[in-house]
């Protein structure tokens, strides 16, 4: 019994999995054991990896590394680092880690009997990387370096290859869509409008709708519809409950277009077999950015009271909750305030409470707590002192917010992996910030080639140049890495920024779903 405890154990290491995190379905007796299992248990170098050894089929140049960042293997463009199981496995899975940050183009390989043949490709390690693909059978896979941040060699210290089985989960995962109309210029979401929403909304289990409704200091609860073609004054400050405006203009109009949005976005969605759950943004809208009112229980009892009565008029699950962001210790206090009442207030209802946090968020950790999802701003790089890192939406950087919250006391069920698909900076070559935009670009500068769907963008700014966005293979990975951690699932802010065709690799919601899948013991054909 304990030969098999101690071989489960095992197994649980290199599949990256804690056993403690979810619930994960795991054989008792070896017996039970797949090939794939069998395989990745043996031969083991001791440190719970596979074994590394010499390929004699490797170009001369091709480094091995045996996992310890203390011999890590130095190479430069042109290198390889190779891993030779000696015998047929399954693989899946591949985690990177890299000392220092000077790896920015790889691909890896996997040995067919006869040649290496390409499985994936990205451009960007960032200290740590984890790198999902389709199932392949292969005694032998090799990591070729084709781009450096500068002359000097990268240093690759771990390469583990893993099989990864369908996770079973304790909860279900999220795959969590913000929808928006573009306030400014009164043109709804373009996937909304043009008909191709359903395979977009086929994959969401729930979609937040966002953009329109707000409150402020005196508890009030409203829309708000900004002046047509330009970026300030209001058009229509509408009561969300009774629908009366205070604001003179196109109110009448404009009300009757929130109405028509929020119907074709339902229609969408309710095509599906299976539609998503609605939810609504509620964000703080006001000049009091510090404001103390919420420390009144009257004044959080009159917005809690209005935000029930609307989830049960209009038929939404929940309320996800913006205040971005007080700048006071006094102004975190009093939105604490508010998230306690709002959670008390929803929850005696059966509604659900959200919110779309930084790790340098004030709330306090009964406040996240109390949240049914922290929704993870993962998608701009924090350092210790509160600024904005270099690089932006990287594995890395989702790697260590998650570890964060981890550490405040938020089960790892309740946190949702913010990915975004935009650019933080103009990336080189582009005219817009939206995947869709950049992808067109890619495809442009590409001359009819084939983009490289492992490829991120690189922009320049007053802070120099730096790498951002989630690229296709990124997006994926970091659904997997949801699974593999037993997160709540994952959000966009935008799903709007998607290129039109949501069946091509190249769409960020293709795969999102298409790695959710994969490693989903449930959602196994």
């Amino acid at each position: 019994m304990k030969k098999v405890c101690s071989m489960l154990t095992a197994l649980a290491l290199i599949l990256g999995l804690s056993l403690t995190s979810f619930a994960v379905t795991l054989p008792v007796d070896p017996a039970d054991l797949t090939e794939e299992q069998i395989a990745l248990l043996l031969p083991e170098d001791g440190n719970g990896f596979l074994k590394s050894e010499a390929l004699s089929d490797c170009e001369s140049n091709d480094v091995v590394t045996d996992g310890n960042p203390a011999s890590a293997a130095s190479v430069l463009v042109g290198d390889s680092v190779a891993v030779n199981f000696g015998r047929l496995v399954s693989i899946n899975f591949m985690d990177l880690i890299e000392v220092g940050h000077n790896l920015r183009g790889y691909r890896l390989d996997a040995w067919n009997g006869a040649e290496w043949v390409r499985i994936y490709q990205n451009d960007l390690a960032n200290g740590y990387y984890g790198a999902t693909f389709d199932t392949v059978r292969t005694s032998a896979v090799r990591l070729t370096v084709t781009s450096l941040a500068s002359a000097t060699a990268a240093a690759i210290g771990e390469m583990r290859l893993t099989y990864q089985s369908p996770v079973q989960t304790d909860h279900e995962v999220l795959n969590v869509g913000y929808v928006t109309p573009s306030t400014y210029f009164h043109q709804w979401d373009n996937d909304i409008n043009n008909g191709k929403g359903k395979e977009l909304f086929t994959r969401l289990t729930d979609v937040v709708l966002t953009g329109l409704f707000v409150f402020d200091e005196s508890g009030a609860f409203e829309l708000q519809i900004l002046n047509r073609g330009v970026s300030s004054g209001l058009e229509a400050q509408i009561d969300a409950l009774t629908g009366k405006a205070t604001v003179r203009g196109e109110q009448i109009t404009a009300y009757h277009e929130v109405e028509r949005w929020l119907q074709s976005v339902r229609d969408c969605a309710g095509t599906t077999e299976d539609p998503a759950r609605f939810w609504f943004n509620l964000r703080y809208f006001s000049t009091e950015t510090n404001s103390q009112a919420f420390l009144d229980p009257a004044v959080c009892e009159k917005l809690v009271n209005s935000v029930v009565e609307f989830c049960k008029q209009h038929g939404f699950v929940g309320v996800d909750v913006s205040w971005e962001y007080p700048t006071t210790p006094e102004g975190w206090d009093s939105f604490d305030h508010l998230i306690a009442a709002l959670a008390q207030g929803l929850h005696e209802e059966g509604l659900k409470l959200s919110s779309r946090q930084f790790p340098t968020t004030g709330l306090s950790d009964a406040s996240l707590q109390s949240l049914d999802y922290l929704n993870v701003v993962a998608y701009h790089q924090i350092n210790e002192d509160g600024s904005e890192g270099y690089h932006h939406a990287t594995y890395h950087t989702a790697v260590d917010l998650i570890d964060h919250f981890l550490t405040r006391g938020v089960e790892a069920g309740h946190l949702v992996l913010g990915n975004s698909w935009s650019a933080d900076s103009l990336p080189a070559g582009s005219t817009s910030t939206s995947w869709s935009g950049t992808f067109f670009s890619l495809q442009k500068a590409a001359g009819g080639e084939a983009v490289n769907a492992g490829q991120n963008f690189l922009f320049t700014n007053e802070s120099g140049s730096g790498w951002s966005y989630s690229g296709p293979y990124l997006t994926a990975d970091k659904a997997a890495y949801v699974l593999r951690r037993g997160l709540g699932g994952i959000f966009c802010p935008d799903v709007s920024q998607d290129i039109a065709d949501k069946n091509s690799i190249y769409s960020l919601s293709y795969q999102t779903d298409q790695a959710l899948r994969r490693f989903t013991a449930q959602n196994q054909s």
